[in-house]
Order: C-alpha cells, then structure tokens, then sequence
C-alpha cells in the first residue's frame, strides 16, 4: 500500500481479490472438476485492532459468518491492552468487525479453513457521537423508538449497515457511539409510525448534539411484512450448519423465495440455534451441514413459543466449483447466487396439455423473475464454492460483489453482460462440478484531492462507481493522506466516476467519466465542493399532498417516505450535480431533472400527474375466458418518456399480474405513458420446443406472444375491451 495513504480501511495477512469480476462460464455444459485440499476443523486467528493514537484496547471483536441471510454473528472476543484478540472459528467465509464507544466501527473478510492459524490487522479512527431525542406531532417524547442509520461509509471491504442501532430511552433521549465520520441519515420508528430522515455530517472524532427526530413525518408502508413474537429453537444434527427457516402457504414452501418471510441463525457448538420474532403460522426449517448435509424438520407457531424440531436426512444435489481469473489465480469473497431457473418437468406437462392454472403456478419465477430455491455462497481463499441441498432442475448462476452484479467476461457468448448462466442438475444425485474463469481487473485510478484554494486534503473517502450503472461500486474505495493523494487499484475495464468525500467537512466531488482499460493508469484530479440542498413542495390538483414517497436518483441515490401537512420536503448534504427528482403517492406522480449545484439551497414545485389504470379480458376463439394468463406491461420506450423518468425504480417500469377466472385482468396506479402490454410467457416459443420433449408430451399447443402499444391518460381508466387469443397450430 502506498504509505502515504492512511490505512484506516481493515485488512488482513493476504492480498484480497475484491474487485468487481467479470465472470464467464467455460462451457454451458459444466465440465470440469475441482480437487479438494485439506481443511482445518478450526482456524485460529490473531489479530490487532490499532488507531492513529495506538492499540485500541477493550474493543468488541465479533465474527460474522456469511450465508445466504446475510452475515450471522457467530463469535465474538475483546481486545486487550495492547489491542490484541484472538478467535477459534470452523471453516467458512466470516466479516470479522471491531467497534467500541470511541471509535469508528471497521471490519474485513476473510476464509478460514485453509490453514490452521490466520493474522488479520485493522486500522481505524476516533468516531463520531450523535446525542439526540425522539418526539411526537405535539412535542412529546417517544420512549422505546428504533433508531435506525444509513449512508455510512463502507467497513472495510464490507457494505455499509443499515439497521436498528439504538432504542430511545426515558424523555425520549438516545445517544450513537462509535460512528464512523460523514454524511448518513437518521431515522426512528415505533410500530407503524416513523419520522422523517435527518441527515447529519459527522466529522471524526467530533460530538453532535440536538438532534431531533419528530414521529409522524414519515410512514411505513402498509405492506411491510409484521414481525411476531415468538422463538423457534431446537438442536442441529450437526454443529456449525447453516439454519434457514421459511414459511408455509398451504401446507408447501412458497413459490417466491424472496417474497416469502424467511429465518437464520448458524447452530453453535451444541448444535443449538434459535430464530426470534416469529409470528403464527406452519415453517419448514432447513438445515445444511458444512459437510453438504441436508436436513430438514416442520414447525408450527399456535400462540407459543416451539423448544424443538425433528430434523430428518434429505437427499440432495449439490453445485461445486471454483473460480479463477483469466491468469489461473483463485478469486477470493465473490459472491455466487445459484437460482432455479426454470419450469419443473410438470410445469411444462401443464403448459404443453393446456391447463394453464397448473402451469402459472410453476411458470411465476419464469414470467416475473421468481425462483422457487436460492443459495449465495462466497469463494473461499483457494476460490472454492459449494451451493449444497439443491432439489433437481435447472439452475442460473450470477455474481455479484457487495449486492451489485458482475459482468460477464465474454458478453456475446454468455447471452448479455448481466445474463445469468445456466447449470442443470436435472437427474443429479450428488455433486455437479463447474469451472468458472473471471477477467482479472487490473486497472488503476490515481490522483490528488485538493479544496477550493487548491489545498492537498487528507482524511477524504474516495471511490470508482460505474457510470454505466449508477451507484455500483467498482472495488472498495480508500482515504487520502496528508497529501491528498490517493490510488485505486483492481479496478475492473469501463467508465467509471471517482467520488470522493471529505471525513472533516461538508465537501465531496465527482469527477467526469474516466475511461479504464486493463493494466493501464488513470490519473485524475479532483477538486472538493462545498455538498448542497434540495427541497420542495408537493401539489396535486391545486391541494397539498400530506403523504408521499420522495427518490432522488443521480451522483447519489436517496428515497424517503414522508408525511408532512404542507407537502414540505428537504433533502441536505447532497453531492452537487443533475439528478433525476421522482415523487409517488396515492394522488399520482411527478418526474424531472433538478441540477444542484454546490453549497445552494434549490427549491422546486411539484404538481402531481394523476396515475391512470388499465383494465382487459382474455379470450380464445370461441370467446372463452383464458385464465392465468402472464400479463405484462413495461414503460420507457425509446422516445417516449422523458429523460426524468428514466430514474423510475424497475418494478414500476416494468409491472405483471395474471388473467382471473373470467380472464380479466387490471394494472392500477400507473404512469400515463406510451408503454407495450405482452401477453403470453416470455420466450413461450422455446419452452414449447422444450416441453415437446418432456417423456410422455407427444404434441403442444401454445398462445402466440401479444405485444400492444397502449398510451393511458392521466386519471383516466383504458379499457382494452375483450382481447381474442388463438391458439397456434
């Protein structure tokens, strides 16, 4: 590392491959194998956790494995006098984290189960300290609300948290220790209400008092899921496995993975595991054993809490390979997410014998991007992978880096640069090898941070985003030292944007798009600008709406949910900039571009457009209704939306639903704009050619695909009237 940058991000005793990889399949058809290595029952790690003032001793050191629920905290251990810890852990990929009251929280990744013993060393900074208060609409204080942040900067090589932190006590009053410096927002909830975000800046080492959260200028929304009251616990058949508990509808595991409520927990060395907050209801609670294992056992929740579950062995399949870059070098702490990808063999029986109601049941996760299993595992120090406890079928394989995904290496072949790869375990009992090769991400990105009087600044956060795709980051970023100067290494082939954030003041920039080709330099100065504001009023048909739901897109991303009696809103400490302004409510919607520019107030008048709706009825030929039809509509054509809602979120860009019963079918509440309805499964041409080779399907018949150009006016409902489907011969 260039020692003229502060390490204040966590390391440890081995270089990371944590860029952002372009990953690319060998073969489609999964050939290849993987030689197993040794692995350690434990690994005994040292580490030290040291400030720019010394050892930082009494620290809390946890390790957090991670699974497919995130990171589960599964050990935990102090530091001492001379900021010295150790831990024990089983194989895994773990987020070790160290915090206590003074200082910043920091954390870095890393594989155990390689070697014996394993040295990690972290650096980190005085942090920041928020005293605050919690209030009502009449000023009185709110006792036992959720504090909750985001916008932190990174920890380490690890995402930034967004939780509860705290919990406001008598007067209302909380106090937040050890946050790490910048600009985040606050917020606070209890129950169903919420206040507004407050956005603060956090310079290191300082205190910040009086700040005020008031209940009832913000909202949840109504379908947030409810969280229960009750624990579920029990014994694992083996220690150490990953426990993951899902709800029931009907007696069977639901059809949506990520729609259905789901549970974590790592059994301890007992085997003993729990998952808290539970509400009534039938669970089926998986086990996966480190070994590849699978078990799994029924829980029901009637009013009280359930002490034990009968796990039982199941047979499964498995996915294993590894991962290399294009030099032959093992990746390291990528994250695979392997995810049914199609029709089961009765889904197509379904379809190509015409019963459609059978089929849109298992057809959901191929018309709306659902999938009925889902395993993330990481790459271990060697870039092994194993997804275990897999049922039969074919299975699409993505990567992604700290939530964002990577980008095939060998686009054209793959399908797309996003699109998925393909591997089948249709008739698989036991384990399906893989090879997968990434392009090693060998760019640099270097320069120099001044102010406004062309000053060197020290202490400022810097990273590359990828302009392509905003918000995503390239690589974790870095801090400049005393002279400004900063060096962004790995950075994967693109254009990318350095932002950077000052830790002391108010400031940051973006920098124009920077261009990165592999093994070659950048260089880029950057000059910091005072951050500015946006705030605004919101309208619809001559009257202030109260409740509404405010997305900025552009240099930064930020979305609030607000109540407010004057349709007031503000948005503070914003990188300057163009962004793209969204505001959604129950009375319609606005879109536009606001440029902001650095250390100014803008102010802007929303008048809402109100949201139309669409209604239809599918028919065959002989005017029968046709029920379960996919239905879908995508708006944003090329020239027909505006530049400002090309921002809209991707769920109300591109909606689905289905035909009822009588073949009717509606989309309420969306935007009066040339959109296109298909109708029909997307790509139903290649799974009728699929199903006509199922066992026992002798001929098919399907629908052609529908495609509708439709224009929708503001507030007022288009009625499609009666649409006749035939049937294709």
């Amino acid at each position: 590392m260039n020692q003229d940058l502060i390490p204040l991000l966590c390391t440890d005793h081995r270089p990371l491959v944590l860029g952002a990889f372009a990953i690319a399949m060998l073969s489609a058809g999964c050939r290849g194998s993987t030689s197993a290595k040794p692995i350690a029952e434990r690994t005994h790690v040292l580490g030290k956790i040291e400030s720019e003032e010394g050892p930082v001793r009494a620290a809390t050191v946890t390790a957090r494995r991670l699974g497919i629920g995130g990171s589960l905290a599964v050990s935990s251990a102090a530091s001492d006098e001379a900021g010295r810890f150790s831990l024990d852990l089983p194989p895994g990929t773990y987020v070790i984290e160290g915090r206590d009251e003074t200082h910043a929280a920091c954390a870095t990744t890393i594989t155990t189960g390689e070697a014996d013993s394993l040295i990690v060393k972290m650096r980190t900074v005085q942090g920041a300290t928020v005293l605050g208060r919690v209030v009502d609409s009449g000023g009185v204080p709110v006792v036992g609300a959720a504090i909750g942040i985001e916008g932190e900067l990174p920890l380490g090589n690890v995402p930034p948290r967004k939780s509860t932190v705290a919990r406001t006590g008598a007067n209302g009053l909380f106090i937040l220790r050890g946050l790490r410096p910048g600009a985040v927002r606050l917020t606070a909830r209890l129950k169903t209400a919420a206040s507004a975000p407050q956005r603060l800046f956090l310079p290191i080492g300082q205190q910040i008092a009086g700040a005020t959260l008031r209940m009832g200028t913000g909202f949840i929304p109504a379908d947030m899921p409810s969280k229960g009251t009750f624990t579920v616990e029990g014994r694992s058949q083996e220690a150490g496995s990953e426990m993951v508990m899902e709800s029931v509808e009907g007696g069977t595991p639901a059809r949506d993975w990520f729609a259905s409520p789901h549970w974590f927990a790592v059994a301890d060395e007992r085997g003993r595991y729990a998952f808290d907050e539970v509400p009534d209801g039938i669970f089926v609670v998986h086990e996966r054993s480190q070994g590849g294992a699978c078990y799994e056992g029924r829980a029901e929740v009637r009013g009280q809490d359930v002490r034990s579950v009968e796990l039982r062995a199941k047979s499964r399949a498995a996915i294993a390979g590894v991962v290399r870059d294009s030099n032959g070098n093992p990746v390291t702490d990528a994250e695979l997410e392997i995810s049914s990808a199609v029709l089961s063999a009765a889904g197509w029986r379904f379809i190509a014998e015409g019963d459609w109601e059978s089929g849109v049941r298992e057809a959901d996760k191929v018309a709306e991007g659902q999938h009925l299993q889902t395993r993330r595992v990481h790459t271990a120090g060697d870039g092994t992978f194993r997804a275990s406890c897999l049922e039969a079928g074919p299975f699409e394989v993505v990567a992604t880096f700290q939530g964002r995904r990577l980008a095939w290496a060998d686009p054209a072949r793959m399908g797309g640069p996003f699109a998925p790869s393909t591997v089948d375990l249709t008739g698989v009992e036991g384990v399906r090898n893989i090879e997968l090769s990434v392009q090693a991400c060998s760019g640099t990105i270097m320069g120099t941070v001044t102010d406004g009087a062309a000053t060197p600044t020290s202490h400022v956060w810097v990273e590359a985003v990828e302009s392509a795709r905003a918000g995503s980051l390239s690589r974790p970023g870095t801090f400049t030292g005393p002279t400004g100067h900063f060096q962004l290494s790995g950075v994967c082939p693109g254009i990318h944007r350095v932002v950077a954030r000052s830790l002391i003041g108010a400031e940051a920039a973006s920098s124009l798009p920077v261009t990165v080709a592999p093994q070659k330099t950048e260089h880029v100065a950057i000059t910091l600008e005072k951050l500015c504001s946006l705030e605004g009023r919101v309208r619809a048909r001559g009257a202030s709406v109260t409740r509404f739901e405010v997305i900025l897109e552009g240099p930064q991303h930020t979305t609030a949910k607000l109540e407010d009696p004057e349709g007031h809103f503000a948005e503070t400490l914003l990188l300057p900039g163009e962004y793209t302004l969204i505001v959604r409510a129950d009375e319609g919607y606005a879109a536009q571009t606001v440029l902001l520019a650095p250390n100014k107030a803008t102010e802007v008048a929303l008048d809402l457009t109100a949201w139309s709706q669409i209604a239809g009825r599918l028919t065959d030929e002989a005017g029968a209704p046709l029920s379960g039809q996919p239905v879908q509509i995508t708006f944003g054509l090329e020239g027909s939306s505006p530049k400002a809602e090309a921002g809209w979120p991707s769920k109300e860009r591109h909606r689905s639903t289905r035909s009822d019963l009588d073949g009717r079918f509606t989309f309420d509440a969306i935007m009066a704009r040339q959109g296109r309805i298909t109708i029909g499964l997307p790509g139903a041409e290649e799974l009728m050619a699929r199903a006509s080779k199922v066992p026992g399907v002798l001929a098919t018949q399907t629908f052609p695909r529908v495609g509708l150009l439709v224009t929708p006016k503001p507030g007022e409902p288009l009625q499609l009237g009666s649409i006749t489907l035939e049937r294709k011969k």
